[in-house]
C-alpha cells in the first residue's frame, strides 16, 4: 500500500496486495476493488476475438502486473456521488502519477492508476455522472501527457478495430489514468488542444512529421479527412507565433 505524501487518506493497493490480504477498506469498497483488480487480471491481459485485432485488450498491463507491480488502485465512496467528489481524487491522483514507479520514460507506459466508484449507481445518472467528470477532467489530463478513461457497465463507446464491440464496459464504475501512447491519437483527434498535446509530448513539429509517426505506428480509425485537418491546424500554430 501506498500513501499520498500529503494526503493522509488518500491510499494506492496493488495486485500484490490483495494476494497479500492488506487492503484495508469497509467492505463495500473492498468489494469492488477486488472487482475491479479480477477485472483487469482477466479481461484486460486476454485477448478477445471481438476486440478486432490480435492481442490482449491492454497491451501494456501484463507486464505492469508481472514486472512492476504497477496498476494501482484507490477507491471514492461517498454516501452521495458528486462532480465535485470525485474530481478532487482524480486531480490528486493526477498529480500523483508522475513520481510512482515507474519514472524511467521508457516504462512510464507501464503504470495505471485506477480510481473505483463503488457508490455510482449502474444506471443512467451514474452514466451521466461519469461522462460529465471525463469530459470536465480530460483537458487538463491531456495537457500533462496523460489519458483518463471512463468505464462502467452501460457505456456505449464502441472499440476503434471493431465498431459493435464495447471495450469499456466494466463490473464495476471506475476511471483509468495513463500515460498518454503514439496509438492514443485516435482518441485525440477531435479537439485541437488535444492534438496539439500530442504532439508536444512526441516532440512532432509538422503535418508531415505527424503522418510519419501515424504511419509508423499503424494509428487506426483516423477521420478521411484528418490529413487535411492537420495540415491546417499546423498552419493556424504558425499564423499564431508570427502574431
Amino acid at each position: 500500500m501506498l500513501t499520498h505524501p500529503s494526503i493522509s487518506n488518500l491510499h494506492l493497493y496493488t495486485l500484490q496486495d490483495l494476494k497479500n490480504g492488506i487492503i484495508d477498506l469497509p467492505e463495500l469498497e473492498f468489494q469492488a476493488v477486488k472487482t475491479a483488480m479480477n477485472w483487469v487480471g482477466e479481461f484486460l491481459c486476454n485477448p478477445y476475438e471481438e476486440l478486432g485485432r490480435p492481442g490482449p485488450v491492454c497491451p501494456f498491463v501484463k507486464r505492469a502486473i508481472e514486472s512492476h507491480n504497477s496498476v494501482y488502485v484507490t477507491s471514492v465512496a461517498p454516501a452521495r456521488p458528486t462532480v465535485k467528489s470525485i474530481e478532487n481524487v482524480l486531480r490528486q491522483c493526477r498529480e500523483w502519477f508522475n513520481s510512482l514507479n515507474p519514472v524511467a520514460d521508457s516504462q512510464k507506459n507501464f503504470k495505471t492508476i485506477m480510481v473505483v466508484l463503488p457508490t455510482v449507481t449502474d444506471d443512467e445518472s451514474g452514466a451521466h455522472l461519469i461522462d460529465e467528470i471525463h469530459q470536465k477532467l480530460k483537458p487538463s489530463f491531456v495537457r500533462r501527457s496523460l489519458m483518463l478513461g471512463q468505464f462502467y457497465p452501460t457505456c456505449e463507446e464502441s472499440g476503434l478495430h471493431n465498431p459493435e464491440y464495447r471495450p469499456l464496459q466494466s463490473p464495476v464504475s471506475l476511471f483509468v489514468i495513463r500515460s498518454m501512447q503514439l496509438t492514443d491519437l485516435a482518441f485525440l483527434v477531435q479537439d485541437d488542444r488535444y492534438i496539439r498535446a500530442y504532439c508536444n509530448t512526441f516532440g512532432v513539429n509538422d503535418a508531415g512529421e505527424l503522418q510519419k509517426l501515424v504511419n509508423a505506428s499503424k494509428i487506426p480509425k483516423l477521420p478521411l479527412n484528418w490529413e487535411e485537418y492537420v495540415a491546417t491546424l499546423f498552419e493556424e500554430s504558425v499564423v499564431e507565433q508570427a502574431t
